[in-house]
């Protein structure tokens, strides 16, 4: 990335880590600005004025077809970002004379908004030969579906990425996703930690549903793998949830399995929209 040198690169990115993960929990509620957002400015927030260097933000400030705002996953995430570099940028003690500016978009939660936003981040910079206005790092995205192709697409430019909730196994691939980092424990380590608290609890019998995405697949084949490899579970029911675009009967067949299976203990590797809808249909 065009930056400051890799000293002070390697130190920026460190502390802005650092203070992100720490904010990024609870900063909203201790702070106002969550408040009073203005739906019609949320789809963008940039601060470049006078920014030496600048981080991007991806997040899922829109569900999945851009319309409804949510503010917990989203909305709340980049005002923690947001209060992060101000605390950064106003610490009179850090970074004297440089100024960390930021561009936020969503990404709707979809893999196809995600990477579109993720091109206009270098594109206008790369059509006029102006390098300075691309971002040194991004932060996201959130879900894995959308980090992969984002990862994929970032690693060309050499740009450092950070997830805050990425879980997926396939993005600890450091050949294929050599510029992807997380905060979070992937899948097979979340699959382990399951099982370890379903034996804990002495439960003979769980079920096992996924959503169908990068997340969902690989974190169900996690699972059961452990519980193969376990003498004390048994697998009863394996599914995906059905996709909104198929019958609406085999989401109720689903339910049936699962409300009739020996197991009254459900795994689910799933989106929140699916979790909920086989929440209902149960």
């Amino acid at each position: 990335p065009v930056g400051l040198g890799n000293d002070i690169l390697k130190m920026q990115c460190i502390y802005f880590v650092l203070v992100f993960c720490i904010l990024t929990g609870f900063i909203c509620f201790a702070q106002q600005s969550c408040e009073n957002v203005d739906d019609e400015q949320v789809n963008k927030v940039t601060d470049l004025e006078d920014a030496d260097i600048i981080f991007a933000g991806l997040f899922p400030i829109k569900h999945e077809g851009c319309e409804e705002y949510q503010a917990e996953k989203g909305v709340e995430r980049m005002e923690a970002m947001i209060r992060a570099l101000q605390l950064i940028n106003n610490d009179t003690n850090l970074l004297t004379d440089i100024k960390i500016g930021y561009d936020m978009r969503d990404t709707c939660s979809q893999e196809t908004v995600g990477i579109e936003e993720s091109i206009a981040l270098v594109q206008s910079e790369f059509n006029t030969g102006n390098m300075s206005g691309i971002p040194i790092g991004v932060i996201g995205a959130a879900s894995s579906s959308v980090s992969v192709p984002i990862a994929s697409f970032l690693r060309v430019f050499n740009i450092p990425q950070i997830s805050y909730s990425s879980t997926s196994a396939l993005l600890s691939d450091v050949n294929r996703y050599d510029y992807f980092f997380r905060t979070v424990a992937p899948d097979n380590f979340q699959a382990s930690a399951m099982l370890d608290i379903i034996n804990n609890y002495g439960w003979r019998f769980v079920n096992a549903l996924y959503t169908q995405s990068t997340y969902g697949t690989p974190g169900v084949e996690a699972f059961a793998q452990a519980v193969e490899a376990n003498n004390e579970t048994c697998l009863d029911v394996e599914s995906a949830i059905p996709a909104d675009d198929e019958d609406e009967g085999s989401l109720t067949a689903l339910a049936n399995r699962i409300a009739s299976s020996h197991a009254n203990i459900v795994v689910c590797f799933c989106t929140t929209t699916d979790a909920n809808k086989i929440i209902t249909a149960i």
